[in-house]
């Protein structure tokens, strides 16, 4: 009898082992499916759905608008975390529930079978020992990474979501950068003709620095008038700014 039911067990085995694969293989490689996440950035919490938390074209139902910002060196980190905290506290906790029932269908069916009954031992034992391993060094190396500033410790409610750290890394929206301005010095203030000129305002013949070109009767001779491109009238010795026309 024992016989007959470790040759029932062997193929149920190999199937529930097969269905184990599929399910652990597609929630890593698919993670983006159900992926979601929160993290601290743009002066306050994040919302985002899938694996990369920046750079989308649109926002998605329940995320956060700051998801279509560019992706900063911060977001990396933020990735990386978010993955850690959905094969942690999503995948592997089902991998270890499967685990475990089928080491209970082993212990089930073992009846006299001492091997089977061993096997299913050693797979709990595994089972344990690997979960201690596996969140032991989560928690001793997250702390190690807090107490350098890098890590910080979040709130009880917050573990499933985000686990049990955030990334300290500061998220912010880019400046531009703006082209500093020299200041304007006043045209007054300019006391030189050759300053005057070379800072684009224009000197008067009363030796005087303006931000506006003088007017034709400022100018008292012919040279000055001409060279400031109006027209001396010499019928009246005056500064014009239309050329004389002789009736």
């Amino acid at each position: 009898m024992p016989k007959k039911i470790s040759a029932i067990i062997k193929p149920m085995k190999r199937k529930i082992v097969i269905l184990l694969l599929i399910i652990f293989i597609g929630g890593l490689l698919f993670p983006f499916l159900t992926l979601a996440g929160d993290y601290e950035g743009y002066g306050g919490t994040v919302h985002y759905e899938g694996l990369v938390p920046c750079g989308k074209a649109k926002v998605s139902s329940g995320e956060s608008d700051k998801v279509t910002e560019r992706c900063q060196f911060c977001h990396l980190f933020v990735m990386l975390d978010g993955i850690i905290t959905f094969v942690l506290f999503y995948i592997l906790p089902l991998v270890a529930v499967l685990m475990m029932v089928i080491a209970g269908v082993m212990f089930f069916f073992a009846g006299g079978n001492p091997a089977l009954l061993l096997q299913a031992k050693k797979l709990i034992t595994s089972i344990v020992i690997g979960l201690v391993i596996i969140y032991s060094a989560y928690l001793i190396v997250g702390a190690v990474l807090s107490a350098t500033g890098v890590l910080g410790w979040t709130t009880l409610d917050k573990w499933l979501s985000q686990g049990s750290f955030t990334v300290n890394c500061p998220i912010t929206t880019p400046t531009t950068p703006t082209t500093p301005t020299t200041p304007t010095i006043p045209a007054s203030d300019y006391t030189t003709e050759s300053e005057c000129t070379a800072a684009g305002y224009y000197w008067w013949p009363d030796d005087t620095c303006h931000s506006t070109p003088a007017s034709p009767g400022a100018y008292d001779n012919p040279a000055d008038c001409m060279a400031a491109g109006y027209f001396w009238w010499w019928i009246n010795d005056t500064c014009r700014d239309v050329p004389f026309l002789s009736p």
